[in-house]
């Protein structure tokens, strides 16, 4: 597995990507109130394509969770947005406003002060931004199932496949 920075295991421009891409099914899930917490495996009849390196996390405003981007076995990387609901993924892509260019390992988090899902930079197979640079330190907010570029007055460097999570003590 990569990680922020590793080169060796990214997918590279005019490249297939070295890493297996993950099968979107079968969902699985854990009921962590039962006594004894279990998987359940929840197979679905449309799903996200095949992809590595994909973002998700859950949006407890909106009550699921999202998915954007990935990197495919065939160097494409969808600009998709999916979100998973009661047992069903469905693909809002065409209804998701204009979204962050197609890319990989973009930092996410859901943002409870704020109420928005919080995604921050991630890898291309093209360019992203000023110096025809391969990683993205563009900051997006997805909200009531739209995305919307947020223009911070300072950025951390650009980077792909960094983690994200929100710090409820100090409340970002």
């Amino acid at each position: 597995v990569g990680r922020a920075g590793d080169r060796k295991n990214a997918p590279l421009k005019g490249r297939t990507a070295p890493m297996p891409a993950l099968p979107p099914r079968p969902v699985a899930a854990v009921s962590p109130l039962a006594s004894s917490p279990s998987w359940t495996n929840l197979t679905t009849a449309t799903a996200p394509a095949k992809v590595s390196w994909a973002s998700m996390t859950y949006d407890a405003l909106d009550g699921y969770i999202v998915l954007f981007g990935g990197f495919s076995r065939l160097n494409i990387q969808p600009p998709d947005t999916w979100i998973f609901s009661n047992d069903r993924w469905v693909n809002i892509t065409s209804s998701a406003g204009v979204p962050p260019t197609p890319r990989y390992g973009m930092g996410m988090t859901y943002d409870p002060v704020d109420s928005y899902v919080l995604a921050f930079g991630g890898g291309t197979a093209g360019t992203c931004g000023q110096g025809n640079a391969a990683d993205c330190n563009d900051t997006w907010s997805f909200r009531g199932g739209r995305w919307t570029k947020l223009s911070p007055a300072t950025a951390p460097a650009p980077t792909w496949g960094a983690g994200m999570t929100y710090d409820a003590a100090d409340r970002y």
